[in-house]
């Protein structure tokens, strides 16, 4: 148990710089869109939230923070890294899905961080603003309205948040795997794989009102990426043992 808590040490130390950067870079692009949308429009008919709040474009940190994740975390052989890893002695496979682990918590508390200051900046619109502009449902009616809000945030549209579970674990599974990679010195492609992962995940949270025969689609997709993830893993897991990185395709 303690090597299993060691090799989960070491994914977060090596992780929570990339997120507190994300993090940071976030909060102040939002927070500045805000305040020059507030300024901007002050006084005028267009004066709502729907106007204020940034209504996309912010998504793009979820991959970018899954990018630097895997940067971080696939040293090549005869770093502190691959030292580490092998003086614990803990299965490949294992410190694969302990990497995926760290990665997907990664994502999840960014998404955290970012429907928080959604909420927080229409928290400071209800209060500040004029009260002909603000009723009882603006909040509500914004988190439909804009896409950014909903896409993070969907109510009761069910598949959307199942379609975003699996892109979340799908791009960190598929990130884990490529750090593994890479830290054999390949990965070229794996390297595809996550491209593509990614580049599906911007075209999904940039949809301007997700369905949910767009939603289904896009967890096929990701399922089926993940079940080729997963064979490789649990091939590796049967043949397991010696080798000190994992085999991913």
């Amino acid at each position: 148990m303690r090597r299993h808590l060691s090799v989960l040490s070491l994914w977060w130390a090596l992780s929570w710089k990339p997120l507190l950067s994300v993090v940071v870079a976030l909060l102040l692009g939002e927070g500045a869109a805000f305040a020059w949308n507030w300024h901007r429009l002050a006084g005028m008919e267009e004066f709502s939230l729907e106007r204020l709040l940034p209504a996309s474009g912010l998504y793009v940190f979820f991959p970018m923070l899954a990018a630097m994740l895997t940067v971080a975390g696939s040293e090549v052989r005869g770093s502190h890294i691959h030292y580490t890893l092998e003086r614990l002695r803990v299965r490949p496979v294992v410190i694969v899905l302990w990497h995926w682990a760290c990665i997907a918590l990664c994502l999840l508390a960014l998404w955290a961080v970012q429907v928080g200051a959604l909420l927080v900046l229409s928290g400071v619109y209800c209060r500040l603003a004029d009260p002909a502009y603000v009723s009882g449902q603006t909040v509500f009616l914004a988190a439909y309205r804009i896409n950014l809000f909903h896409q993070l945030l969907p109510l009761e549209a069910w598949s959307t948040w199942v379609r975003n579970a699996v892109l979340f674990l799908g791009l960190s599974l598929a990130c884990a795997c490529l750090a593994s990679r890479m830290r054999q010195g390949r990965g070229s492609g794996a390297q595809v794989v996550v491209a593509l992962l990614e580049l599906l995940f911007l075209i999904a949270f940039s949809s301007v009102m997700p369905t949910a025969y767009g939603d289904m689609l896009v967890i096929c997709g990701v399922l089926a990426v993940m079940a080729i993830w997963g064979l490789y893993l649990a091939m590796n897991w049967q043949e397991g043992g010696g080798e000190d990185e994992v085999e991913t395709p």
